[in-house]
């Protein structure tokens, strides 16, 4: 399950899809699968966040993103979104791909 679940996130990454969602149960050992693929990653070619509560408040959001792919997190929203975006067309135009890894919590 692991290996084709890793597969399908790498073509996702690789073949720049704009998102890609893995679920399954509680304890299947998604967090691990994900960190380890985090860390397989080119870091030359990749740009990670790992956002691990992304049930925090909107308002820091956007601020917890920024923070994870080595942006500053403060200013107002709008100059937070224009931060991001000059991040994401940069990337883009030097052939760097991003991922932001999303945890949710387990009740």
């Amino acid at each position: 399950m692991h290996e084709t679940a890793k597969q399908l996130i790498l073509y996702g990454i690789h073949t720049r899809k704009e998102i890609v969602i893995f679920t399954r149960k509680i304890g299947s050992g998604k967090t691990l699968m994900s960190r380890s693929l985090i860390l397989n990653l080119s870091r030359s070619r990749h740009e990670v966040g790992l956002v691990s509560n992304p049930t925090m408040p909107v308002n820091e959001f956007l601020g917890e993103i920024l923070f994870q792919l080595g942006l500053a997190p403060t200013g107002t929203r709008a100059g937070q979104l224009r931060r991001l975006n000059d991040q994401l067309l940069a990337n883009y135009h030097r052939g760097a791909l991003e991922m932001c890894s999303l945890r949710t919590r387990s009740h």
